[in-house]
This record gives structure tokens, sequence and C-alpha cells, in this order.
């Protein structure tokens, strides 16, 4: 099992600061699989559509690289500074 925390920091357009936490979790399946789920970690985390993603192959780090790249995709996400810790207290 991988735990990890994701921030997101930056600044809006009118200069207020932007911060983003997740918890991440992810961890093999079966026949080489992983699956991945987000933990909203403060109360302007945007969240995709689902909290759980799975792969079929890659095992938990593919699953996490995923999760990873769909949440910096999200439209209140992008272009803000990402901090990945990748052992969190």
């Amino acid at each position: 099992m991988i735990t990890t925390t994701l921030r997101f920091t930056g600044n809006s357009a009118q200069g207020a600061e932007i911060y983003r936490s997740y918890y991440l979790l992810a961890d093999d399946i079966g026949n080489g699989g992983g699956k991945s789920s987000v933990i909203p970690m403060s109360a302007q985390a945007v969240m995709p559509g689902a909290d759980h993603y799975s792969v079929k192959s890659g095992g938990a780090k593919a699953a996490l690289d995923l999760v990873i790249k769909v949440l910096a995709e999200l439209p209140g996400n992008q272009g803000l500074s990402i901090d990945i810790n990748l052992a969190p207290t």
C-alpha cells in the first residue's frame, strides 16, 4: 500500500492564495492491477467525478500516477504548483 499527500498551491487572478490538499491511497490488486482512492483534506479541494481509480497493469504505482494526473488536470487545479509527499506522517 502506498500513502501520499498531494498539495496544490498558487494564487488566483485576484491575488488570493489557493491551497488544496488531498490524501491518496493506492494498493495492488490481482493480476498486476492497482487501485487508488482520493480523500480531500481541505475545504477548497475540487474532486473528480470518481474517488476511486483502477488500472489493469502497473500495480499501485500506476494507479497512484493515474489519480495524480486526474487531479492535476481538474480545472480548479490547473496551473497550480504541485507538492507530492510520498512519506506522509
